[in-house]
């Protein structure tokens, strides 16, 4: 029976690659079409930030969507650090509240926090977590080279002074007595 699968464009990958795509568009848009502030000829430093945002999480999920170890290695990395951030600026709530980690003070003053935070930090956090959820894995799936498949066909891959041993062992040996040094150890053995 035939598998069905979604056409690439519904893939979870391609979805996300899509968005990181219009999101980078629209606040680049955003970013050129913003008023600036009197005391800077460079813009608001919140525009800055978002479009720094925006092209990491675009760069990740072409990485993501290339399929190459490398672009998974560099999504990963990526996108790793915003789950990080969040993990971080809980830890340090826990000081800001002068409470013990974990403790009723530190939750509050976490939950506190998680509802003064912009949509967009949860927007990134959302994006850098299902790039990492695809990317991560896809690492430790990675499919190793095997040595054996580069050598020529009944050739071992072993070190040069293992090689070495093995061709004086059948340059000593002769099937006899290669078959009574198996007898022998055979009953050993036993």
């Amino acid at each position: 029976m035939k598998r069905w699968t979604l056409p690439r464009l519904l893939e979870p990958k391609s979805i996300t690659f899509g968005f990181t795509v219009f999101y980078f568009v629209w606040t680049a848009a955003a970013w050129l079409g913003a008023p600036f502030p009197s005391y800077s000829h460079f813009g608001g430093p919140d525009y800055h930030f978002n479009l720094f945002m925006a092209a990491l999480l675009f760069v990740a999920a072409a990485g993501l969507v290339i399929n190459r170890t490398w672009g998974k290695l560099l999504a990963t990395t990526l996108c790793g650090q915003v789950p990080l951030a969040f993990c971080f600026l809980f830890w340090m709530s826990a000081q800001q509240a002068d409470a013990l980690s974990f403790s009723p003070a530190h939750i509050t003053q976490w939950l506190r926090e998680l509802t003064l935070m912009p949509i967009e930090a949860w927007l990134w956090l959302a994006v850098s977590s299902i790039i990492l959820s695809y990317a991560a894995p896809a690492i430790v799936r990675a499919k190793r080279v095997d040595k054996s498949a580069l050598m020529p066909a009944g050739r071992a891959v072993l070190p040069p002074h293992t090689q070495l041993a093995r061709e004086q062992l059948r340059h000593f040996t002769t099937p006899a007595t290669s078959a009574g040094l198996r007898a022998h150890h055979h009953a050993s053995v036993r």
